[in-house]
């Protein structure tokens, strides 16, 4: 990671770990959206009008949901990101249309447990921790966000295929000769 890069994790790291449960949801899946929205622009090919069709206000990878859905689709992300991505997408939809709410209480709770990121790298949640199932989220969260992060510096953006002339031809090609010819 690069050191703007580096700072500016640091800190929306800060301010997402100190705020209410509200912000903390909101803060954390606007992170995870902006990161996944990386990890598609650096996988895809380098057309700022494409993906201006593509990303821009109202188009079909503005969308958090769609984004995730996208991602997993092209396999650029796993089924354990896919599943806990989605989960924090609803729980931020929950904190964002719901005039109350927070992590200790249903649905919210349910779903925070039902996170596997930490479990699938071998975290333990400390026994100590307080506000167990807010911690649970921050940390999966942050581990989503490194592991999209790490993964946009290791793609590389889809290149010009093959022609249709040079499809047509392979194709000929692996045809079986008729008599005729």
């Amino acid at each position: 990671m690069n050191t703007a890069l580096e700072e500016e994790y640091g800190r929306w790291l800060d301010e997402f770990q100190d705020e209410t449960d509200r912000a903390c949801a909101v803060l954390g899946a606007a992170f995870l959206d902006h990161a996944l929205g990386e990890l598609l622009h650096a996988f895809l090919r380098e057309d700022e009008r494409v993906r201006e069709r593509l990303f821009g206000r109202n188009r079909p990878l503005a969308n958090f949901g769609t984004r995730v859905d996208v991602a997993f689709a092209l396999g650029i992300i796993g089924t354990t990101e896919h599943h806990d991505l989605d989960l924090v997408r609803k729980i931020r939809n929950h904190f964002a249309h719901e005039l109350t709410g927070a992590f200790n209480v249903s649905p919210v709770a349910d779903w925070c447990r039902e996170l596997h990121g930490p479990e699938e790298l071998g975290f333990r949640m400390p026994h100590d921790a307080v506000e167990p199932v807010r911690f649970r989220f921050i940390t999966a969260v942050v581990l989503i966000a490194v592991t999209l992060r790490g993964r946009a510096t290791t793609l590389a953006h889809r290149q010009e295929p093959e022609s249709m002339r040079d499809v047509e031809a392979r194709v000929r090609a692996s045809l079986p000769s008729t008599p005729d010819e």
